[in-house]
């Protein structure tokens, strides 16, 4: 069994620099999230080009939704610590979540 839930990040033009505008503001926070996707089971596989495409994605996989949820739960603080969805709002970068595979 998998579930898998893609996050999509597209931004209006290559002037709005991901990197910059989807930073942590906690420094010990970097690494977090990936440590955490390990650390309950999952990997993560991204696509797209970050300096070039105007949009890529982040598949998160994790071996059922339990799992999922369980990180997940532990990631959204850390997230909302770096106002991520914020940066996002103001930069004009959409983020578009969908479970994508649930088996």
């Amino acid at each position: 069994m998998a579930y898998k839930v893609r996050f999509t990040m597209t931004r209006p033009s290559t002037d709005v620099v991901f990197s910059e505008n989807l930073s942590f503001d906690n420094a010990s926070d970097v690494g977090t999230v990936p440590a955490l996707v390990e650390t309950h089971g999952g990997t993560i596989e991204r696509e797209g080009n970050v300096a070039t495409d105007l949009s890529i994605t982040a598949t998160y996989t994790f071996p059922d939704s339990e799992s999922w949820q369980t990180f997940y739960n532990a990631a959204l603080p850390v997230w909302n610590r770096n106002n991520i969805v914020e940066k996002a709002n103001n930069s004009n970068i959409t983020i578009d979540v969908a479970v994508v595979e649930n088996t």
